[in-house]
């Protein structure tokens, strides 16, 4: 029998899918996912993003609050309003930002979308 460590949740945000963990260590990424924290290096409150696109992250409870994250497989668009207006940020796939301080963007992300 497999036990299971965390909690996970999926919710229908805005033409997204996003599922929630308590911590990084239980999430099964997407492969074209984007995985943000609250907090530096992977710390923090946890959200692993898929879908096309999430227009409004405070649907996610995570509105101007992303502080490091990982993108997965794809390219993804980092936007410091909903609906995707005012690109601050894309990350190739792959690429890991461990800390968004001193960036200018840190904590003013409002939606992603994959580009």
């Amino acid at each position: 029998m497999t036990t299971v460590r965390g909690l996970a949740l999926a919710a229908i945000v805005a033409g997204g899918t996003l599922a929630a963990a308590p911590t990084a260590a239980s999430a099964m990424p997407d492969a074209l996912g984007l995985q943000v924290w609250s907090d530096s290096h992977q710390r923090g409150i946890y959200r692993n993003l898929f879908g096309p696109q999430i227009m409004d992250l405070g649907k996610a409870g995570m509105d101007d609050k992303i502080s490091s994250f990982k993108a997965n497989g794809s390219k993804w668009c980092l936007y410091a309003d909903t609906n995707l207006r005012q690109l601050v940020k894309t990350a190739d796939a792959g690429e890991y930002v461990a800390d968004l301080d001193g960036t200018g963007f840190n904590d003013r992300i409002s939606s992603v979308a994959r580009c």
